[in-house]
């Protein structure tokens, strides 16, 4: 037996072993406390030259379906219903192509209506309590992205991905530059507010699996469903889950899965609301529904999940991969080819550190997994919100990995090119970014001061014959609504200038237009309107006082020539003839019956990239 001195030595130094490491513990909380505060503020300047961008693109039409007539046809008053952009009801498609906002070429029972009242909650609140300071707009936005990421923080800490309360990951997560386009356009709010909802189910999910906290139990789907509730981003989580039962959750397999049924049945349960509700996607060539068309999804998951992937873990820019064959048609081959290598090399880099960590496998299957989800539309930056949470930490990782290594060529270059990317390009960019996301409202301002504008314009029909690019010709309408400008009576565009366009006069009513390579031959054309069986039984379409018909088709069915009847005579003074010329709209001289001119395709280069 021990003696009593022993006894009160033992009892001393367990007393002094528990204080110290209470003590360090203490510590590391404050430091952690510390980190992330310094890491949110961090993120939040480098962010912060969004607040003078204004109103971006759907924020007009957000500005609009906000107020009590919204002024434009076919948009309606439907504050807590923002992201219904068009809802298969042939009349309103039909008023929305009259007003110039859809082209003649669209779908008319196209589908593009987002399940997000929540999200649309808060617009209505900028509206009701600074309706003409977008600034004020953004800085919300700004908050919830500051909320963000002291929430992917706590996740860090609670998941292991921080050493002594600091985490270089929460530093790579903040001051990531793929965060700029979605923080710096107020209409994406909706992805900051559905991850703040549903990140935390992921940690009381650990709290319950772990701890055996019972209330992670049922509060972890109810924080699933609220984050469904602001925007589909949230099932971006859904993966982590996964991830956490295959890697993390060493109980019994049955347990394990079966802790993810309450998750799945709120899933479904959102689903289906969003059917009845008339909620979803359906005929658009951008847009594919995993569970309709599952096929096609897949299809376009092999495409878009290399260059999600790219942007993920180094360059170029998701953004610009709707761009590349307006630009150059060998660009999303060199792409997509140098995205398989990138991520071959991370992937390989990454083995031997999974192999010693349970939770880097957690990091990397929930961040792969999170992807899946973000390939339903076409590839862009905003979408790596959810994925990148998981990315950072292996980012992290191979960095440390290649400090230990610095002495060896791989590990050292590798980590090189990671810092390079991560810590000082990132940092650079994020702020430009951030910023540039106003450079769409300065292109479609200066498109529109080349257009008549005076009060005359009201008794106009306004004939965009070769707008750029879908944008400035959709967009100006409900940009001259939201500003109070005149606005002509009607607006068409009759093809986009990505080709060369011939127009012929054929009578005193009636011209042809020819798109060189066909109509609904690009990614933006195809926003409502699907390459699909059936296109050949479209005709065309009837609006006020004009007619479209599809007199020539391609080999896919997509139309090649139209003809355009009109009831006035083309020299009717209500029509104004527009053409689009390098930067901006020109008058266009009608060529005599039976002549044709050619308008060669939009320099893109000189208008997205002009000073």
């Amino acid at each position: 037996m021990y003696s009593n001195d022993t006894t009160e030595a033992l009892s001393f130094d367990g007393l002094a072993r528990h204080a110290r490491r209470a003590a360090r513990v203490a510590v590391d909380a404050r430091w952690a406390r510390a980190w992330t505060a310094a890491c949110v503020v961090l993120g939040l300047c480098l962010m912060s030259p969004a607040i003078g961008t204004g109103l971006v693109a759907d924020d007009f039409l957000h500005a609009l379906m906000l107020r009590d007539d919204a002024g434009v046809r076919g948009l309606a008053h439907q504050p807590l219903d923002l992201f219904r952009f068009a809802d298969g009801h042939p009349p309103r498609a039909l008023e929305l192509m009259n007003e110039g906002v859809f082209p003649w070429w669209a779908n008319r029972e196209a589908k593009l209506a987002f399940f997000r009242p929540l999200a649309s909650l808060s617009h209505w609140l900028d509206y009701r309590l600074w309706p003409d300071r977008p600034a004020l707009m953004h800085l919300h936005s700004l908050a919830w992205f500051g909320l963000t990421i002291a929430l992917v923080a706590a996740l860090y800490r609670r998941l292991g991905a921080a050493r002594n309360g600091l985490s270089l990951a929460t530093l790579l997560f903040a001051i990531d530059d793929a965060h700029a386009p979605l923080v710096g356009w107020i209409a994406n709010r909706n992805a900051l507010i559905a991850l703040c909802l549903a990140l935390p189910a992921l940690l009381v999910h650990d709290r319950w699996r772990r701890d055996g906290w019972s209330y992670g139990a049922w509060l972890g789907p109810l924080l699933f469903g609220l984050g469904l509730c602001a925007g589909e981003t949230a099932v971006g989580v859904l993966p982590y889950l996964l991830a956490y039962a295959i890697c993390l959750d060493h109980s019994r397999w049955w347990a394990r899965f079966g802790a993810l049924a309450p998750y799945l049945l709120v899933a479904l349960a959102w689903k289906a609301c969003c059917v009845v509700l008339g909620y979803g996607v359906a005929g658009s060539g951008l847009y594919v529904d995993p569970l309709a068309h599952p096929l096609a999804f897949l299809g376009a998951a092999c495409e878009r999940l290399p260059v999600l992937g790219l942007a993920l873990v180094g360059a170029p820019f998701a953004d610009l991969w709707e761009l590349y064959p307006l630009l150059s048609p060998w660009l999303r081959v060199s792409v997509l080819l140098a995205a398989l290598i990138v991520l071959g090399a991370f992937g390989n880099a990454l083995r031997p550190l999974m192999a010693k960590s349970a939770r880097l496998h957690f990091w990397a299957v929930g961040a792969a997994l999170s992807l899946l989800p973000m390939c339903a539309t076409f590839p862009h930056d905003r979408l790596l919100l959810g994925p990148g949470i998981g990315a950072m930490v292996l980012v992290a990782a191979l960095i440390r990995a290649g400090w230990a290594r610095r002495a060896e060529l791989a590990p050292a270059l590798g980590m090189a090119v990671l810092v390079a990317v991560h810590l000082i390009l990132a940092p650079v960019l994020a702020p430009v970014r951030a910023a540039g996301v106003g450079r769409f409202t300065e292109l479609l301002r200066a498109s529109d001061e080349t257009l008549p504008a005076g009060p005359d314009v009201r008794a106009q029909t306004l004939v965009l014959m070769n707008p750029p690019l879908d944008p400035f010709a959709a967009y100006l309408p409900v940009y001259r609504q939201v500003l109070g400008q005149p606005r002509p009576r009607q607006q068409l565009w009759l093809a986009t200038g990505v080709s060369d366009v011939e127009v012929q006069t054929l009578d005193a009513h009636s011209i042809a237009v020819r798109q060189q390579g066909g109509f609904v031959s690009t990614s933006m054309q195809r926003m409502l309107r699907s390459v699909e069986p059936g296109m050949e039984r479209d005709p065309g379409v009837h609006l006020d006082g004009v007619d479209i018909f599809v007199t020539e088709r391609t080999r896919d069915h997509r139309p090649l020539e139209i003809v355009v009847r009109f009831e006035r005579e083309l020299r009717d003074p209500s029509l104004s003839w527009q053409r689009w010329m390098r930067t901006g709209y020109a008058p266009f001289e009608l060529p005599a019956p039976g002549h044709a001119v050619l308008l060669p395709r939009a320099a893109l280069g000189a208008l997205l990239f002009s000073s």
